[in-house]
């Protein structure tokens, strides 16, 4: 992680196996330098020079979500508008899924969680979004806050404060 041209690591299961033909290994973990979220396109613009931006979406939600948050409908699904990524050349229809940069995520004052400065890096392996509560852990919302992470430290924790379980 000290290598300035790093981009993260990945975190592996001392017991787990390589699953041949897997996208992903769930006892695989990428630890990156930055925040990436991978969110569904739920509209597209593009510009006259070829440049797209798209309005993202985390979920799928309950229906009482939906009915409480800004959301989107895609294929009978309802999905939470988080933000916008601008003028990208990365071209995707609605609906499928892209992996952004994000500088923040915020909760604001209507309980919808925004993620700011979204740069849309690479079409992702992945059938779908994040998930609302990926959201409140990067915004220290709801049930987050029973957690304390601590990284780039010599170790890296989670720590539910309820139980005192690590």
């Amino acid at each position: 992680m000290k290598i300035p041209t790093a981009e993260g690591v990945v975190i592996k299961d001392l017991t787990s196996t390589y699953i041949k033909g897997a996208k992903k290994n769930p006892k695989w973990i990428k630890w990156k330098k930055f925040v990436d979220l991978d969110l569904i396109v739920l509209d597209k613009k593009t510009t006259k020079s070829n440049l797209n931006s798209y309005t993202l979406g985390a979920g799928p939600l309950s229906m009482a979500e939906a009915r409480k948050l800004q959301s989107d409908k895609i294929d009978g699904r309802y999905y939470l508008n988080v933000g916008k990524a601008l003028n990208t050349k990365i071209d995707v229809e609605v609906g499928k899924i892209i992996r952004v940069k994000v500088d923040e995520v915020k909760k604001n004052s209507k309980g919808q969680f925004r993620v700011y400065t979204a740069k849309v890096i690479e079409i992702p392996e992945v059938e779908t979004p994040d998930k609302l509560i990926t959201l409140e852990l990067l915004a220290g919302e709801g049930d987050a806050k029973k957690y304390k992470a601590k990284a780039l430290e010599k170790g890296y924790s989670i720590t539910d404060d309820i139980h005192g379980e690590t």
